[in-house]
């Protein structure tokens, strides 16, 4: 859609300018012969012609810009609209999902509360997109529960190794989780045993979320 505006745009824009370098041509054509045509007495006349024809070629002008205005102004707030649109679709899991971003596998589970503040962390630091053991988290979901010693997300059990995928900037992201004082640090602080693995991917593919 946003493809189709831009070639709106270049039409119209490319129609104004040669509608503008025609009617110069003509004007100026039309001036050439009544100078050669006219006697020198008459030449104020042509001169007046001219001055009247090249302001209400500038009025024209005026009016198309104006227009064009309009249209990039509609083109502005559809780009809008549409970047809200796919941020939505993302956020609810309607789309499949990809980009650069990290990997973050854990070889122990966590709890519940961890996880949370893993995933939360994640979203603070410019995630777009979070996946736990492939599982698409979204805003409408239920999120994580402990049922026993067994943490869940949406009822399907979350066994090691955890697999956090994340979509984002991941320069960012990398420092965020390995800063001193941050999630990595205080998992570890609580289980001493765990493991923790962080890669920089270019590319992940998290898909859409199934009915």
């Amino acid at each position: 859609m946003v493809n189709n505006k831009q070639k709106i745009i270049v039409f119209v824009t490319s129609l104004i300018v040669g509608i503008m370098i025609f009617s110069q041509y003509r004007t100026y054509q039309k001036i050439s012969t009544n100078e050669i045509r006219e006697p020198e007495s008459n030449l104020f006349r042509v001169i007046n012609v001219y001055l009247k024809t090249n302001e209400e070629l500038q009025n024209e002008a005026e009016k198309l810009e104006n227009e064009i205005k309009d249209y990039e102004n509609e083109y502005s707030r559809l780009q809008s609209f549409e970047k809200a649109l796919e941020q939505n679709e993302l956020l609810a899991g309607e789309t499949k999902a990809q980009g650069p971003g990290i990997k973050l596998t854990l070889t122990r589970t966590v709890n519940t509360l961890g996880l949370v503040d893993l995933v939360n962390e994640l979203w603070n630091v410019g995630a777009e997109v979070v996946a736990v053991n492939g599982l698409r988290i979204t805003e409408t979901q239920s999120g994580f529960a402990d049922i026993g010693e067994m943490v869940t997300l949406n009822g399907v059990p979350l066994n090691a190794p955890l697999v956090i995928e994340a979509i984002g900037e991941s320069t960012a992201i990398v420092k965020a989780l390995e800063q001193s004082g941050g999630i990595i640090s205080r998992l570890q602080k609580k289980d001493s045993q765990l493991r923790v693995n962080l890669e920089e991917m270019e590319n992940i593919t998290i898909e859409k979320v199934e009915n």
